[in-house]
């Protein structure tokens, strides 16, 4: 098992991070497993994500999950 993700692993994650916030936040609504979501992102692991605030040219942390 690889632990590497490519740049359209990122992307795509990224994008449904979005839209999953955005679907909850507007209507409610919990996000399904998208079907174009590939075999390796469908597997089972742990995640640690960094919020960011960027005003400029300054990045300040503002929380992790």
């Amino acid at each position: 098992m690889s632990n590497v993700y490519s740049d359209e692993h990122g992307k795509f994650l990224v994008r449904l991070a979005r839209k999953t916030v955005d679907d909850y936040v507007t209507k409610k609504k919990k996000t399904e497993t998208p079907e174009d979501t590939s075999e390796q992102l469908r597997l089972k692991s742990g995640v640690f994500v960094t919020l960011n605030s960027i005003t400029g040219n300054q990045v300040s942390v503002r929380g992790c999950i």
